[in-house]
């Protein structure tokens, strides 16, 4: 192979390799080096990965069942790059263990953004030297970069390439070919990228269709082609596992969003050395999309140069190959995304100019893809493909100018956010692997259990104990009963919400490690222990005698005494549908929540529960409990902020922890009707005894 052949790809190497020195540690490229990964987004791919590797194949060929036990989980849904852990899991055997591919795919995405940057420039006029420096551009885009927390998302030259395709290439079996491709390789990637691609391949549909229904033939071959690029899709789907029941992600949209300035607003002062950071709504760095201050004045230059042109047709691919043919068929699409970016409210910084309130009618759709601020990412690349074609316009003598001014530009004005950015990888350097569980007494306990049962059964608050932990789980070939995973199967919802109970009512199984994450030890107290300042209750018939183990006492109960939220130990008091506990009191994230109110040994009954509870929404407000299913008849509380329900001695018999479900009747009810979000405030909890009579 001649030098000229892949002369550009080593430069593009180079110029990859520099950038990627600027925003990352070079020590995450040691496939040994793993422990920078047990932290942000990172540990789910690598966990996932890991107990990928060390169980055995199944079908569907992504699933496993060393994390989400019983049911198991899927590295698409952990987001483990399945097409790489496919080709690792093959190669185990020969790799060293652990083994990490992250930091070598960081680096490669980085080097595919330059080339795909470079190339596109290319054929949209431009020469050799200017295609590099735009190359360079488009591989310093902050919006880019900044994805590295989330590596299945570092890889924008799949939205590059789909761009390339569309445009440039003339011949319709390649074109086929690498839509087809592309496609198969983004559902092996993130699902995200697919639907991104899949627009783009829309447009290339629509446009084919038209122009064969005005040169005449059926549509038929059309047709045929359109199934042999989608069936690859679906049966890579399919074999990965991505056809399983699984529970959709719970609200986000239009909170995960772009707004209207997001290509000029850098968000944070450490962004930008030179636009300022304008405040955007929580959950809209999801929509981050700053251009860079070169790119921006790269693209008003673009805009300026075509403005003469507004209401001229688009141009058509011309004879040598420079012009990009079909924009006007990829318009609409690019305007769709950027509507769903910006979802049906519309932000401008954390100003909400307008509610729309289209968003129920999308469903399913917005359930799969909730985070619609990155649909921006493909309107972005379009934005600037177009500023390249009409800088490629300009006299030649001025292009190369301009060029080299906006990459002084970029670099200057990213300066602070390239350091900023190292810094996420710079734990790559630290000697020590463990952090939160530095003992290794803990491999010891892990080996003595069939099964790891971490509580709470969502890990998201406590995700640098649960890395860690996962970690030396899945190595040693333990399964763990929960994962931080995209979906849950609702097999596997369902045997956490009954585990979460039964741990909280001490019934537990006997052949398993408890981590008890929240400190909330089952009542009556088991033989709990703290290690490492985490609170676990090792199996049945673990030797624990030589391990540096701290007994934890079991908390006293007194019938009379006021539970107050505001002390720790009693915020163990709360099951399920609260937000996290402010001040003096937690509230509810919607119509109903539970408590785990402990019984006294020996106490018969009847009992009355007292809780000082408060509606938000103001007016009259009332309260209903149940137990087990049974409603429990309302007493007189004694204040306007105080409920009361009688416990029969039938309800206490034989209980040493009674689960009471709180609802507001004063909401409709249902599925359809419950409302999201805060409806009522627990401030204490009461049990006092009541005579037979009463």
């Amino acid at each position: 192979m001649r030098f000229e052949t892949w002369r550009p790809l080593v430069i593009c190497a180079f110029i990859g390799a520099v950038i990627f020195s600027l925003c990352f540690h070079l020590e995450v490229l040691n496939p040994t080096n793993v422990h920078w990964l047990l932290q942000f987004d990172w540990g789910a791919s690598f966990v996932g990965w890991e107990a990928y590797r060390h169980d055995v194949w199944r079908l569907p060929l992504g699933a496993e069942r060393l994390v989400d036990w019983p049911a198991g989980d899927n590295i698409v849904f952990t987001d483990s790059l399945p097409a790489l852990a496919f080709l690792f899991k093959i190669l185990s055997p020969v790799l060293p263990d652990p083994f990490q591919y992250v930091g070598l795919w960081f680096f490669a995405s980085l080097v595919l953004q330059v080339n795909f940057g470079y190339r596109l420039s290319r054929k949209a006029g431009l020469d050799d030297p200017e295609s590099f420096i735009a190359g360079c551009l488009i591989g310093l885009t902050p919006f880019f970069l900044a994805r590295l927390y989330h590596n299945t998302l570092f890889c924008h030259w799949m939205i590059l390439w789909a761009l390339e395709i569309y445009g440039f290439e003339r011949e319709a079996r390649r074109r086929n070919f690498g839509f087809g491709l592309l496609l198969v390789l983004t559902s092996l990637t993130n699902f995200y990228l697919t639907f991104m691609v899949g627009g783009v391949f829309a447009a290339d549909v629509v446009r084919t269709r038209l122009r064969r229904r005005k040169a005449g033939p059926a549509v038929g071959a059309t047709q045929e082609s359109e199934a042999t690029i989608v069936a690859p899709l679906i049966i890579a789907m399919g074999l990965v596992g991505y056809f399983g029941a699984r529970q959709s992600a719970a609200g986000g949209y239009g909170v995960y969003v772009a707004e209207a300035l997001a290509w000029i607003n850098p968000q944070t002062s450490q962004n930008s050395r030179f636009l300022p950071a304008i405040p955007v709504t929580t959950g809209a760095y999801e929509g981050f999309q700053y251009l860079g201050f070169g790119v921006i004045c790269l693209v008003l230059l673009g805009l300026g140069l075509r403005l003469r042109r507004l209401f001229d047709r688009a141009p058509s691919l011309s004879s040598d190959g420079t012009g990009f043919d079909g924009a006007i068929y990829l318009a609409p699409v690019m305007v769709a995304f950027w509507a769903f970016a910006m979802s049906d409210k519309i932000h401008l910084g954390s100003h909400l100019l307008i509610d729309l309130h289209y968003g129920s009618l999308l469903g399913p759709i917005t359930a799969m893809l909730r985070s619609t601020g990155r649909f921006m990412w493909p309107v972005s690349y379009a934005l600037i493909l177009a500023s390249l074609l009409a800088l490629a316009k300009m006299p030649r003598r001025w292009i190369k100018p301009a060029l080299v001014a906006a990459l002084v530009l970029q670099i200057a004005d990213l300066s602070v956010f390239m350091p900023e950015q190292r810094k996420f990888t710079s734990v790559a350097a630290a000697p020590a692997v463990f952090h939160r569980i530095r003992s290794p007494e803990w491999d010891r306990l892990i080996k003595a259990a069939k099964v790891v049962d971490f509580q709470p059964s969502d890990p998201q608050t406590t995700l640098d104990l649960f890395w860690e932990l996962a970690f030396r789980a899945t190595k040693l070939g333990v399964p763990l009963t929960t994962m931080y995973s995209a979906r849950v199967s609702p097999a596997q919802f369902a045997f956490q919400k009954a585990d979460e109970a039964d741990v909280r009512m001490g019934r537990l199984a006997s052949d398993r490690l408890y981590v008890l994450a929240d400190g909330c030890a089952p009542f009556p107290m088991m033989t709990a222990y703290r290690l490492d300042g985490v609170m676990i209750v090792p199996p049945a018939g673990a030797d624990v005698s030589d391990l540096s183990l701290s007994p934890v006492r079991s908390p006293a109960v007194r019938l009379g005494e006021a539970l107050a939220i505001s002390k720790p130990e009693n915020r163990c008091l709360l099951g399920s549908g609260w937000n996290a506990p402010q001040g003096a009191s937690v509230s509810s994230d919607g119509a109903e929540a539970s408590l785990y109110m402990p019984i006294p040994a020996g106490e018969t009954g009847p009992l009355m529960l007292s809780v000082r509870i408060r509606g938000l929404s103001g007016g009259a407000f009332r309260m209903e409990a149940t137990s087990g299913g049974e409603v429990l008849a309302p007493r007189k509380g004694q204040g306007p902020d105080t409920a009361a329900f009688l416990i029969p001695p039938g309800r206490i018999k034989g209980q040493t922890v009674l689960p009471i479900a709180l609802r507001s009747t004063t909401v409709p009810s249902g599925p359809a009707k419950a409302p999201n979000g805060p409806v009522f405030q627990l401030v204490d909890a009461t049990l006092v005894r009541l005579s037979g009579a009463q």
